[in-house]
Order: structure tokens, then sequence, then C-alpha cells
């Protein structure tokens, strides 16, 4: 920042009064001001022929102007030697420079009096501000009186002597353009040393704006495009990674940078592809293909990658960008393509129906005749046609035009219209019944699926016969019924089966099985179908498996089905009896849940007795043997009174193992009752630590106390009782494995919730059984080689009471090292003051 300070009076100026010492000063403010101004001009060229054409703009201008500085600044020092007209003719000539300098800068210059009135503007400023009167000696805010209160507001600090700056500001023109600039407000001060008028300095960044926009923009491309972006620098350490990255990947930003791309490494390729791949690279080509890369979560995914290297000035290769589409989906989509391919390839020569690709032959728009260009064997079998592709109808079969021409009316108006129908007809010239479908694969050409019907049309008349005497055995059973020809049409249903799907018997009758079965099914079912035709044999169908039929509103239930084959006028049929076992699906369910209830609250209830034995047993056998000494009159009255003292802390020991048996026996029933009130955290734990200080005394521990500062008012919604029972618990357990060190108790408020804690020193809990000491009956040791006694209970009761009170406990240990007990409970008072809580 550049502040004028002029503090020599006109005369001395006129007289060319100058020391040594302000020539030197001078000369130097000079050299500033011209180096700052050539280092503003250039930072204003991004381009490298702007940037050229700047240095030497700027090179003339300091040759010109360095001989007038010199010479003003160094010429004789004689105060009085030259006379007052060559002094003035000086001044004139370093002001008209100094006018020139400022009105050909490069940035916007304007220089004003304490009155804000112009003493000298730049050609910029004019230009810049739509400026084009001149408006030296007019006030600031008439020249541009449409400047912002804000703007006026940093002038007036500037004349106060305040110094301004801002390295991005707006200002609307008058145009409606917006002025994008990085500017300087300070004071210029008279030779007396007040403050003489002010200098705005200006620099247009309007192209810098642009260009941080365009990189926004690019920036904001990248981290939202769905393709993965991955930078490295030359010897391949990942610098920067896209979101696209972390999503696909399953690595964030910061597990990747600073990694190589061996992190996605699948295996799959040997040493040789990947050394390849970087031979690639390094000879600055583009490496484009296909790879298979490893997520974070072990899964591969497949990309379709581009590596481009890239290069400084030098064409030194300094960094690497690959990009990746995730090509996952369309692998897999191919795969399922090749193998949908091979799977209709099969059903196509193993289809049993008849199958022909054929292009029609028109004269005029009317169908002639059509080529046999495919057929499968079914084709063959079913017509009895052999070599025929390639050859027309007419010669396969000739005669065929003239006695079915409605034949030719149907495949002709389906290769034109490309829409497909479905028909049987009696095809005269084969003396056959045929069932077919037609469509269009493109225009010009049909295929055509067929099934030869002529022993189903006679096989329907022989059912109708008898479907009277058929339909009233059948309907008196009391499950579905279905008789499926081999095609696996349906063609007959009983009333119970209409009414079961919900289909009409015309509906019925017009659809095959699948129908009847869900879409997941239908495909297997029907290769299933087939095999069962080529080995009929009474037997359940799917024994061992889940079997679901499907109504016609798509909703599906469990069936138990059962299949026979019959024969009816030298035809084979099947005969399937379909059960809806929802009902019973539904009690066997709950049997099952009601053994497994039964299995827990037997072994729960074992569990009970025999830890309950062991617990109830040994306080009970010390004050029954303590009691039987007391008895004894040789003990003198001071090993009584050690009995006595024996016999009341089993006595309590008892009592607490009974309370703990209440309690877990309330929480299991949800009988417990939560009375809450508000608690004053830091009286409660000065209220734990001093009833616990005497303990701590006997065992020779220190036991601390933690409070937070500013936690003095920090109230908390819970049941004391409940409250100073789980205390109890933890800080007693903490006591029980704690030989030496410390224990400390403590809280933190934060957010709606107060986290206490209980911490000591103790042997700790290994890792696998932190998440099992919460169990009922659950303990570190087992009982051979328990050493601290204790039910298993206390730590099951605390848990749930914490979650009655609206919290949660947990613990954080080392075994050798102590253990760590938090647990939460609410600020504000979520539950009513007293709840009926059921588990």
């Amino acid at each position: 920042m550049i502040m004028f300070k002029f503090k020599i009076k006109p005369v001395r100026i006129i007289k060319n009064q100058f020391t040594p010492k302000e020539r030197v000063i001078a000369f130097i403010v000079v050299m500033v001001i011209l180096e700052f101004g050539t280092m503003m001009i250039l930072s204003l060229f991004p381009t490298i022929s702007g940037l050229f054409s700047a240095v030497i703009d700027c090179s003339i201008f300091i040759i010109l102007c360095l001989p007038v500085s010199f010479f003003m600044v160094f010429r004789p020092m004689n105060r009085f030697s030259l006379e007052g007209q060559k002094a003035m003719d000086e001044l004139t000539l370093s002001e008209n420079l100094m006018r020139y300098i400022i009105e050909h800068s490069r940035g916007d210059i304007a220089v004003l009096d304490k009155n804000l009135k112009y003493i000298y503007v730049s050609q910029s400023f004019l230009k810049d501000f739509n400026v084009k009167d001149n408006i030296i000696g007019k006030h600031h805010y008439d020249v541009l009186s449409d400047l912002p209160e804000r703007w006026k507001e940093i002038n007036q600090r500037a004349l106060g002597g305040e110094i301004c700056k801002s390295d991005n500001d707006p200002y609307v023109r008058d145009d409606g353009t917006t002025l994008w600039n990085s500017w300087d407000c300070f004071p210029w001060f008279e030779s007396e040393g007040s403050i003489g008028g002010i200098v705005i300095y200006i620099e247009i960044i309007n192209n810098q704006k642009q260009t941080e926009e365009k990189l926004l923009k690019l920036s904001s491309a990248v981290e939202q495009t769905i393709d993965t972006v991955v930078i490295t620098d030359r010897e391949g350490t990942i610098e920067y990674v896209n979101h696209a990255f972390e999503v696909i990947t399953g690595y964030s930003s910061e597990e990747a940078l600073g990694k190589t791309p061996r992190i996605l490494k699948s295996d799959i390729y040997g040493k040789e592809y990947y050394e390849a791949m970087w031979e690639t690279i390094l000879s600055g080509k583009v490496l484009r293909g296909e790879v298979v890369n490893k997520k974070k979560n072990g899964d591969l995914f497949y990309e379709q990658k581009t590596i481009s290297p890239i290069f400084d000035k030098n064409r030194n290769i300094t960094h690497f960008v690959g990009t990746g589409v995730d090509i996952s989906g369309q692998k897999r989509t191919e795969e399922a393509l090749l193998e949908s391919e091979k799977l209709y390839h099969r059903l196509f020569e193993n289809m049993l129906n008849g199958f022909a690709y054929c292009k029609m032959i028109f004269e005029q728009d009317s169908p002639q005749d059509f080529i046999y260009l495919a057929v499968n064997k079914s084709f063959e079998t079913h017509t009895g046609l052999k070599d025929i592709t390639g050859k027309k109808v007419s010669e396969a079969i000739p005669g065929i035009r003239e006695s079915d021409p409605a034949l030719f009316e149907i495949y002709g108006r389906v290769a034109l219209t490309g829409q497909p129908e479905t028909f049987e007809t009696y095809v005269e010239a084969l003396k056959m019944w045929f069932s077919i479908s037609v469509y269009s694969p493109q225009k010009g050409y049909f295929v055509a699926v067929f099934d030869v019907i002529t022993a189903r049309k006679n096989a329907e008349e022989a059912i109708r016969q008898s479907e009277a005497k058929f339909r009233k055995l059948i309907n008196s059973l009391p499950d579905p019924v279905l008789v499926v020809d081999t095609h696996g049409r349906i063609v007959y249903s009983n009333e119970i089966a209409m009414k079961t799907f919900n289909y009409t018997i015309d509906e019925m009758l017009n659809c095959k099985i699948e129908c009847l079965i869900p879409s997941r099914f239908s495909e297997q079912h029907e290769l299933l179908r087939n095999e069962f035709i080529s080995k009929p044999a009474s037997r359940p169908m799917g024994e061992g498996k889940e079997l679901f039929a499907q109504r016609k509103d798509g909703s599906e239930f469990p069936t138990e089905i059962i299949l026979e084959p019959v024969e009816i006028n030298n035809n084979q049929y099947t005969l399937a009896i379909v059960r809806d076992i929802t009902e019973r699906k539904i009690a066997q369910k709950e049997l099952i849940q009601a053994k497994e209830k039964a299995e827990e609250s037997d072994r729960l209830k074992s569990a009970f007795l025999a830890n309950m034995s062991h617990e109830v047993r040994t306080p009970l056998n010390s004050i029954i043997g303590f009691s039987e000494l007391l008895a004894d009159p040789d003990f003198e009255q001071e090993q009584k009174s050690e009995f006595i003292h024996h016999i009341v802390t089993n006595g309590n020991n008892l009592l607490t193992i009974i309370s703990d048996i209440m309690d877990i026996s309330k929480i299991e029933s949800g009988e417990i009752t939560i009375r809450k009130s508000q608690i004053n955290a830091h009286q409660f734990i000065s209220g734990v630590k001093d009833q616990f200080f005497p303990q701590a005394n006997a065992k020779n521990l220190e036991l601390k106390q933690t409070l937070p500062a500013s936690g003095e008012n920090t109230v908390l919604f819970a049941d004391a009782d409940r409250l100073r029972q789980i205390f109890n618990n933890l800080v007693g357990n903490a006591f029980k494995f704690t030989s030496k060190g410390n224990i400390e108790i403590g809280y933190h408020p934060y957010d709606q919730m107060v986290e206490f804690y209980v911490k000591d020193t103790g042997i700790g809990i290994p890792e696998k059984y932190q998440d099992k000491i919460f169990d009922r009956f659950r303990q570190v040791e087992d009982a051979k080689t328990r050493t601290y006694g204790g039910n298993g209970l206390g730590l099951a009761i605390s848990k749930n009471l914490v979650e009655l009170m609206g919290g949660k406990i947990w613990v954080e240990s080392e075994p050798g090292k102590g253990s760590v007990f938090y647990f939460t409970l609410p600020c504000k008072d979520e539950l009513k003051v007293e709840t009926f809580f059921e588990i």
C-alpha cells in the first residue's frame, strides 16, 4: 500500500530547497511508486502475449521516468543558486509529469482534496466509470451521483486518517454493468502534516472474477460428476479424489489421499499388466480400457478407465489424472444378456412349440407367398416337413395358398403392421389343428410359434362328454382342482379353484398353469412341467420346499400341491390338487414361537436358580455358622462382636441379593415405577463422593470427583433413588475390582443430556465380555474361578434403569488398566414424572 504524505512547503519546491536526506527519500519514493505500478500493471495480463506487451510498455515507461526523477531529486543542492522562474518551470514540469503518470496509469487513480474535489484523475478511471466530461475541480459525489453510501463512508474515514482497502468489491455502473474491483483509499498530507485530501487507487478485476467463476464451475462439475476422478503425482501418490470416487469405492477422501491406486487392486491381473500400464502412461500416452477394481468392502466393480498424463511447460510429466465410469451394471447386463441368449437358444432348440421365422412375399401389398428362413426341431416334428429352410411355403406344401387363404392374410397383416396376433386354426393342407402366435421382428418378416392341437381338440370333445360326471366329483372336494394338458394349458377347473384364484371359468380355461404361479417361479416351473410330463408319476410337488400360488390380483399364498397323471382318450393330462396352507403356516409359526419362548424361559429359570442357589447359600452359611459360634461360651466377647459383625455384613449382602432379585423381577414383569424429579447433578455427585469416602479410606484408595467449571446449575430429570442405586452398583463394582490407585466420579453436560461416569484403575474387562456384562447373571469370571463374588445382576439392573429413564449405558475398558462406565440421562422431562413402564 502506498501512502502520500506531503510535508514540503511549496516555496521550498520552487526554490529547490531540499536537504540531501529529503532528496534521497524522494528518489526512493519515486522508485517504489514505479516498481509498484509496474507490478500492478503486469498482474493485469494473464496471457503470455499480453504479459510480453505489458513488459515492453512498462520498460519504456520506467526508462522515461528515471532521468526525470533523477534530475528532479539530485540536481545541484545550492538552495538559492537558481532563479525563481526556473524553479517554477521545473515545478510545472514535475506537476505535468505527475499528471501524465496518473492520467496514463493502467490502474484507476483519483486524487481529491479535502473537499472531495478532483485534483488529478487517470484516463482509465474516466473510462471504467463512464465519465466523459472534464471533472477536475468537480465534487466526487456530483460526478458519481450513484455512489453507494458505504463508499461515501469509506471516503470520510480516509479523510479522518484511516487507510481503507478491499480486495473484492462490486460497483454497479449507470448502464447496469458491474465492475469487480480491488481498491485502496488513503489520505495525503500537506507539508505541515495536515490531511490535504484522499487518494483512491482502483484495480478492475473483472477478468480475474470470470476466471475464478470458471474455475469454480469446473471444480463443481468435477465434484458433481458421476464418474470417478483421481489425480496423482508422478510417483502415483493420490493427491485428489472427487465425491464419486468416495461413493463408488467406499474410501473417504482422507483415507485415499497419500495412498496409491493400489488400494483398489483386485488381484485379478498379474504383475505384467500393471508394468505395461505404467510403461504406457510414463511414455506420455493416454491409457484407455476396462479394469476390474476392488472396493473398500472387498466387492469387485468394473470401470471404463482413462488415465492421462499432465505436463508442465517443458513437456515433463508432473501428474496423472484418471477418470473412471462404473460399468458394473453394464457388465452385469451383458453377462445376463449372454446367459439369456444361451438360455433362449436352449429353449429354442428344446421347446415343445414349433417355431418358424419367415419372410413374406408381397405383390402390391397383397401377401402371395413366404420363405422359411429358420425353423426348430419341433417344427419338423409337428408338421413332418423336412429340410425346408430357404424354401417357399408353396414349394414345401403345394396347394396351401388355395386351401388356406386366411393363413396368408393373417401372416401378411402382421408382417406389414407389426401387430402380433394369436389364433387357432385348422390347416386343411396338413389336416391339423394349430394354435399359433405370430409377431413381426421387422417389417416384411414374421415369426410363428405354434402348437399342434389336433389331439387337444379331440381331447376337449371327450372331456366335454364326461364333464358333468367329472365336475360333480371334483366340485365335492374342498381344495382347488385343476386339469392341465401337456402344454400347460388348463382344461378344467373346479369352482373352489375359481374362488381361490379369483378367476372366472372362461379366464381360467384361457390361460396356462403358469398364470397361477408367481412370476419369479414361472420360467423354472415350465421346465419342471415338461420334465414331469416326460416322466409322469403320482407325487407331491416340491416336497420339502416352500411352494406359492398367485391369485388374479397378484397376491400370493403358500400351498401344498399333489400331482396325478391322468389319461383321457389316449391323451396325457395332469391332475393338480392345490391346498391353501396359510392357516397351517401361521399355526406352525405360532407353535415355534411358543416353543422357543418356553425353552428360553426354562433356560433363564435354570440359570437363575443355579446362580441364586450359590449367591444365597453363601451368606446364609456364613450367618448360620457365626450364629452357632455365638452360642459357644468358650469365645470371648471381643470375638463374639466380630462374629456379630460378620453376621450383619452377610445379612446385608443377603438383603442386597434379595433386593436385586426383586428389582430384576419387577423389570421383567414391567412393574417397576420411575418417579422422576429435578436433580442437581453437581450436588448429587458430591453426595455420592461423601457416601463412598469412608470405603475409599478403608481400602486406601483415592476417591476423586471431577465436576465441570460451569455445571453448578446442571439439572436433570430422573428418579433420585434409582440414580443412587445405579451409582451404588457402578461405584461398588469399582471398589470391588480395584486394589490400588484411584476411583473417579463425575459428569459432563452436553446438548440435552448429562453424561455421568465412574472410572477406576482396577483389573479391567476384556473386550469380548464388554457387551455381555450388562446381561443378567453374566460376569467376566465363571463360577469355578470366581474370586470377587457377586450375583451378576447389578449391571443388568443399572442398564434397565438407565434405559427406563431415557438414557443409555456403556463401558470402555482395557485389561490391567481399569474401566470407565458411562451413562446418560436427559435434562428435559420427556416422560411423565411418574410412569408405569412395561418391558
